[in-house]
């Protein structure tokens, strides 16, 4: 059965029928959307069928582990959330647990305050994971070299040669007439740096006297022109 909602969805892993249906009632009320399995294989087919946001899954089952499972939904998606939980609770596989992926462990028994915490906090972790992924993906799109139109040899080389510079920490001087993209292409050299994470700062050059722009960009001696007072 597909599940059409704005509610979370969250399928639940477990071959313990009884502790199935308890977790499975206290996110209900918590106003989840709950799916529910009794083993991976039949987890896997849940997830290939439905949209799934997290999932809670138990460490130890009659067909697999937690463990295989995490690997498994990973193959199928990175952005689906997961919660190991176990009554077999150590910190060698709480730590196994995270490396392979996973958003928490919990060792049951665990007190429900405790458990929808974790369930809040993985889902708000998912979702910021997911507008941080669609902001990249936006900023790669305005401001890479993709989107600087043209298709004559010369573009393609300044594409190639910009790509090439942008990951170094040369200075770079773009020249051109006005209205040829100039800022355009300096946006892209930037979105592709190291200094991706710095603001972008546009400069009218136009409105710096020309002495100073020059002393700015190739330095000056003393006395070239006023306030000069030194090499």
């Amino acid at each position: 059965m597909r599940i059409n909602s704005d509610k979370s969805v969250i399928l639940l892993v477990d071959d313990d029928i009884e502790y199935r249906k308890s977790v499975e009632i206290i996110l209900k009320k918590n106003d989840y959307r709950v799916l529910t399995a009794g083993g991976v294989e039949s987890a896997l087919e849940i997830l290939k069928n439905n949209h799934v946001d997290l999932i809670i899954s138990d460490l130890k089952m009659t067909d697999g582990s937690g463990f295989d499972l995490l690997a498994k939904t990973r193959e199928l998606s990175q952005e689906i959330a997961i919660i190991i939980q176990t009554a077999y609770g150590s910190i060698k596989n709480a730590v196994s647990a995270m490396r392979q992926g996973a958003y928490d462990y919990l060792s049951k028994p665990f007190r429900n305050e405790e458990l929808l915490i974790t369930v809040e906090k993985a889902l708000e972790n998912k979702n910021i994971r997911e507008e941080l992924s669609a902001l990249r993906e936006e900023i790669a799109w305005k401001y890479g070299f993709d989107s600087l139109v043209g298709v004559s040899d010369s573009m393609t080389q300044l594409k190639s040669l910009a790509s090439r510079v942008a990951g170094t920490d040369i200075v770079i001087l773009i020249t051109g007439a006005s209205g040829t993209g100039k800022e355009l292409l300096a946006k892209a050299i930037h979105y592709h740096s190291s200094r991706r994470r710095k603001r972008f700062v546009p400069i009218e050059c136009t409105s710096i006297p020309e002495n100073l722009l020059e002393s700015e960009l190739f330095g000056h001696t003393k006395g070239s022109f006023t306030s000069a007072h030194t090499d």
